[in-house]
């Protein structure tokens, strides 16, 4: 019976520091990533700090935004209407011309990743609520590097005219006839 005991005694000893170090193992591998992604979630929120600091970007909590106001989309991205221009040529003969608005937008990408934008990120209504047609041969793709800036210029056709509302991640932008450019 003590040759048995003994005998377990001994295998649990040396099975009980395998799996131990294996499962220390695992854990320290999951910690380490853990670490990284910490590491990086540090670096976005220190970014977007300095730039609040700074006083930068002028940046709202709220889902109703005016003209020049950055909406944060998250993940360190901001996004801004700097200029609005009546005007301009549409040359997709499918756009309604009634009223023509040249709206650029302000991208601010504090992510660390590079992020493509494009028109269908967002909405433009007009002041009846319509949504306005982009020209196909304005749409762009904007590429900005992580911790870059990059205006995309787009001209939409609409029925009505001012006030328009952007509606970006569910935050309305509301830009009036006085901030034309």
């Amino acid at each position: 019976m003590k040759k048995l005991l003994l005998g377990l005694s001994l295998i649990y000893l040396v099975s009980v520091p395998l799996y131990v170090s294996a499962e220390e193992e695992v854990t320290i591998e999951s910690l380490q990533k853990e670490n990284e992604d910490l590491k990086q979630q540090i670096i976005e929120l220190e970014n977007k700090l300095t730039k609040l600091l700074n006083n930068d970007n002028k940046v709202k909590d709220s889902d109703s935004y005016s003209f020049g106001d950055f909406v944060d989309m998250g993940d360190g991205v901001l996004v801004a209407v700097t200029g609005v221009e009546l005007g301009g040529r549409v040359i997709d003969d499918d756009i309604v011309t009634d009223n023509v608005i040249t709206l650029t937008l302000t991208i601010d990408n504090g992510s660390s990743e590079k992020l493509k934008f494009t028109p269908r990120d967002y909405s433009l209504y007009d002041s009846d609520r319509n949504q306005a047609q982009v020209d196909g041969f304005s749409f762009e793709i904007l590429e900005i590097d992580a911790g870059m800036k990059g205006d995309l210029t787009t001209i939409y056709g609409s029925k009505e005219s001012f006030p328009y509302t952007i509606v970006i991640n569910d935050n309305n932008i509301v830009i009036e006839e006085s901030n034309l450019n």
